[in-house]
């Protein structure tokens, strides 16, 4: 009976000692089993998965353009029925001085005068409807047509905008008066049209009327187009 308090004492010494070896086996267990799960595997993720592509879009054929008929619709009447055909115009500046001196005055250095800048444009062309039947030839899809030749359409057309009239009088006390403003325009277009017959305005219509006429005839349908012209007017 005398061992019970060496027994207490031995109890006492080893208690806390299974303790702590009790507490680190937890601890190591707890470490390598319950924290979040099986460990991440290093292998590599798997391919992405190939998205099915879209057929492709079907791109429309462009629609083949027609070859020209057998017979070109090229007609004499509808060509006529165009009119005057403007291929060309032109700006022309002139100065026109006009100076009278009243009858009833003898003196010479007493004079109504007036200068005019004129400002005119000259328009020129073709008259389609100088053409006759026979002008225009059609064989196959071949067209040949003879044009009259080119010429200017009309009067200069005078901008008044731009057209300025300088009075000036030597010691007159008489104004200008109108009549001698219409008569001062009158000679500007004068002088315009002469300045025009001066320049290549008349050929540059010819070129251009030829190069309309062809790019018409080529679209009724004729594959080869001949321009003629006539030296003069029928």
């Amino acid at each position: 009976m005398k061992l019970k308090p060496e027994l207490s004492q031995l109890g006492l010494l080893l208690g806390p000692l299974f303790l702590v070896v009790f507490c680190a086996v937890g601890a190591f267990w707890r470490g390598n089993i319950i924290p979040g799960g099986p460990p991440l595997s290093s292998a590599p993720p798997p391919p992405l998965r190939a998205t099915a592509t879209p057929p492709p879009t079907s791109v429309p054929t462009a629609t083949p353009t027609p070859a020209p008929s057998a017979t070109p619709f090229v007609y004499p009447g509808p060509i006529r029925d165009m009119g005057r055909l403007i291929t060309a115009d032109q700006e022309f500046t002139v100065w026109q001085t006009i100076e009278e001196r009243p009858d009833w005055w003898p003196f010479p250095f007493w004079t109504n005068k007036i200068v005019l800048i004129a400002v005119g444009r000259v328009e020129a062309g073709v008259d389609l409807e100088k053409i006759s039947d026979s002008d225009v030839l059609v064989s196959g899809t071949s067209v040949v047509i003879t044009l009259p030749p080119p010429e200017f359409f009309g009067d200069p057309n005078l901008d008044l905008s731009q057209t300025v009239a300088l009075e000036g009088s030597s010691f007159n006390p008489i104004s200008m008066d109108w009549n001698q403003m219409i008569e001062a325009q009158l000679a500007a277009e004068v002088a315009i049209q002469n300045k025009a017959f001066e320049t290549q305005l008349l050929e540059r219509a010819r070129k251009n009327a030829a190069t309309q006429l062809e790019l018409l005839l080529r679209r009724a349908g004729a594959s080869e187009v001949t321009v003629n012209w006539r030296d003069h007017e029928q």
